[in-house]
């Protein structure tokens, strides 16, 4: 599943959820790209990919991130070989410091990314 630049809204959000999983063998990877998605948006949408047995990969870019989406990609890291996530990376988004400590330890303790990208992650105001 590709979005660039395409606007989506918490309603399109949930019907993402909800129709993961009629795509069960389909679905291996996300990229959302400038999507307008906040933290709740993109935690439920990869909380529904967890039921995806062949996920494998998630491209973030420039959305907003944060411990919602955090949590819901620390359970995919937990998952097990072979069902694993093997591609991990966020560009040009928006974390606070809290965030990307919680999710860098937890990406060293459980994690079996063969990939892992964090690019010009803007830590928020808050953080400083």
């Amino acid at each position: 599943m590709i979005l660039y630049d395409y606007t989506i809204s918490p309603i399109h959000a949930r019907a993402l959820q909800m129709a993961v999983k009629y795509f069960e063998n389909f679905v291996h990877k996300v990229l959302f790209d400038n999507c307008g998605l906040n933290d709740e948006s993109f935690a439920k949408i990869i909380e529904s990919c967890n039921q995806l047995k062949e996920f494998k990969s998630i491209v973030y870019r420039r959305n907003e991130f944060g411990m919602q989406s955090a949590q819901a990609v620390v359970n995919l890291l937990k998952r097990k070989v072979p069902h694993h996530l093997d591609e991990f990376k966020i560009q040009d988004c928006k974390i606070d410091l809290h965030t990307s400590e919680f999710l860098i330890s937890n990406m060293l303790e459980q994690s079996h990314l063969r990939s892992l990208q964090l690019t010009n992650i803007k830590l928020s105001s808050s953080s400083l």
